[in-house]
């Protein structure tokens, strides 16, 4: 009996990490397809990125527009940004802000 749940209990640990080992095995292979999927040049990934760089042509235009009108916001001084004045834009997220404020 003792040898019975001794048996058991190793068995129940085998499969326990045998478990784990293959859930972290399935993380991996799933993060490896889809880092491919966003690295791969397949048409649909092509439309994408052309979508994304219009869209971000577009929200420099609305930004001039805004600072046109004296409605764009400094996100670190909250000043209004004028037309005029000297900016810069952060990498990425495209935020437009005071080139003094840096």
């Amino acid at each position: 009996s003792t040898a019975t749940r001794i048996a058991f209990d190793g068995v129940g640990r085998s499969a326990a990490v045998a478990s784990q080992a293959f859930g972290i095995f399935g993380a991996v292979i799933s993060t490896g397809v889809a880092l491919r999927g966003w690295c791969s040049s397949k048409s649909g990934q092509a439309q994408a990125r052309s979508k994304m760089a219009d869209i971000t042509v577009h929200v420099l235009q609305l930004q001039r527009l805004l600072a046109a009108m004296d409605r764009l916001e400094c996100p670190v001084c909250a000043d209004s940004v004028a037309l005029a004045e000297e900016v810069r834009l952060c990498d990425g997220e495209g935020h437009c802000l005071h080139a003094r404020c840096l």
